[in-house]
């Protein structure tokens, strides 16, 4: 039901992060990398924002938010963006993947959870908490009743106190 947040693909290891560059004021610089988890071997490096979480990948790609506000998808075995979009705030959130309905869905600092197609990057729905997301998203199934059907709900906490149970094909609140 969701993409592996282990970041071990096969014989590669896919790491995202940052480095501070000593200027006045500082700036930061952020890098996604694949290595050969036996060897150590570097595979590829692809120039993005700050990346403060954990990639995720399914099937051939890699989804990592970063600091700039972007989420990215990029090939696995060539580390090519295939799409990047933005939030309007940073992402510190580690993306959920739900590849049955498609999506890739992340918190953001400007306060809303966002879901992403996940082969063209189209913004699908976003949901505003009224605090800055920082949590990782937990996929699961919610029943409204013994006999009745199994909604795919995301789980994801606020910075305002709450966490958020919405409806995964269309973003809804459900309570």
């Amino acid at each position: 039901m969701g993409a592996n947040h282990q970041p071990i693909s096969g014989q590669n290891l896919f790491i995202g992060s940052y480095i501070r560059q000593p200027t006045t004021p500082p700036t930061y610089r952020g890098y996604v990398q694949a290595f050969n988890a036996k060897t150590g071997v570097l595979i590829w490096t692809v120039s993005t924002g700050p990346i403060e979480s954990s990639p995720a990948f399914w099937f051939d790609r890699i989804f990592v938010g970063s600091s700039n506000g972007s989420v990215y998808s990029l090939d696995a075995l060539t580390g090519s963006v295939l799409w990047k979009n933005s939030t309007g705030g940073p992402v510190h959130s580690s993306p959920a993947v739900d590849e049955n309905l498609g999506l890739v869905v992340v918190g953001s600092d400007d306060g809303s959870v966002y879901a992403f197609d996940m082969w063209t990057g189209w913004l699908r729905w976003n949901f505003p908490t009224g605090g800055a997301v920082q949590s990782s998203p937990a996929l699961g199934g919610w029943e409204l009743s013994t006999v009745g059907p199994i909604i795919p709900v995301v789980f994801i906490g606020s910075n305002n106190g709450r966490i958020y149970m919405l409806n995964r094909t269309n973003g809804a609140y459900l309570d």
